[in-house]
C-alpha cells in the first residue's frame, strides 16, 4: 500500500485529536478532583459514587439530627436544674413558714418570695430552644403555659432519627414535668395562700404530702 502524504496527515490528526481528548480528561480530573466526568466513562464506578454520595448525605443529616438533639437536651437539662433549685427553695419556705412563731410580716415576706418563684417556674415552663418551646409537646410554636399557668401543649413525643432505624426522644412535655403526680402551680398557689392566712397546719400537710 502506498503511503501518501494525505494518509500520514490523517493518521497524525487522528492521533493528535485522541491525545487532546486524553489531555482534556486528565486536566478535568486534576482541576475537579473527579475521576469520572460522565457516567459513561465508568458506569460501575459512577453507580458506586452515586451510592456513596447518597450515604454521605444521609450521614450529614444524622449528624445534624444528633447536634439538634444534643442542644435540645442541654436546654431541657438547664431548665430542669433551674426548676429543681426553685423547688428546693419552696420546700425551705414551707418548712420555715410552718413555724407558728413567725410574725405576719415574716409570712408575708415569704409569700412574696413564693409569688416570685411561681413567676420563675412559669418562665422555665415556657423555655425555648431555637424558637421551639421545649415543654409544649408537638405544639412547639406556642408557649405551653399561659399567664394563669394552664397547660396548652400536648402529649406528643418528639424523636430524632440519629442512625438508620434508631430514633432518640428529645422532649419532655409540660404535663410530665409540672403536672405528673400533682399540679405544681396549684401547690405553689396553696403555699402562697396558706402563708398569707397563717395556716400552719395546712403548710405542714403540704410538706408531709410532698415528702412522700
Amino acid at each position: 500500500m502506498r503511503v501518501t502524504n494525505k494518509l500520514l496527515i490523517n493518521n497524525f490528526m487522528r492521533n493528535l485529536n485522541y491525545n487532546l481528548k486524553k489531555m482534556k480528561e486528565a486536566q478535568y480530573k486534576l482541576s475537579s478532583g473527579h475521576q469520572i466526568e460522565v457516567a459513561s466513562d465508568d458506569p460501575v464506578g459512577a453507580s458506586m459514587i452515586m451510592k456513596l454520595r447518597s450515604d454521605l448525605t444521609g450521614l450529614e443529616q444524622y449528624k445534624k439530627n444528633i447536634d439538634d438533639a444534643k442542644s435540645w437536651l442541654e436546654y431541657t437539662e438547664t431548665a430542669l436544674i433551674n426548676i429543681g433549685e426553685a423547688l428546693g427553695r419552696l420546700k425551705e419556705i414551707v418548712v420555715y413558714g410552718a413555724n407558728g412563731s413567725l410574725s405576719n410580716d415574716d409570712r408575708y415576706a415569704l409569700a412574696e418570695e413564693v409569688k416570685e418563684l411561681k413567676s420563675h417556674l412559669l418562665q422555665e415552663a415556657n423555655a425555648s430552644y431555637a424558637g421551639s418551646y421545649i415543654f409544649s409537646g408537638f405544639k412547639t410554636d406556642a408557649p405551653p403555659y399561659d399567664s394563669s399557668a394552664v397547660y396548652n401543649g400536648d402529649d406528643v413525643q418528639i424523636k430524632y432519627e440519629v442512625s438508620p432505624g434508631s430514633k432518640l426522644r428529645v422532649n419532655l412535655t409540660g404535663k410530665e414535668v409540672f403536672n405528673s403526680t400533682y399540679d405544681l402551680f396549684v401547690v405553689v398557689d396553696d403555699i402562697y395562700n396558706n402563708l398569707i392566712a397563717g395556716d400552719v397546719e395546712n403548710l405542714k400537710a403540704i410538706l408531709r404530702k410532698k415528702s412522700k
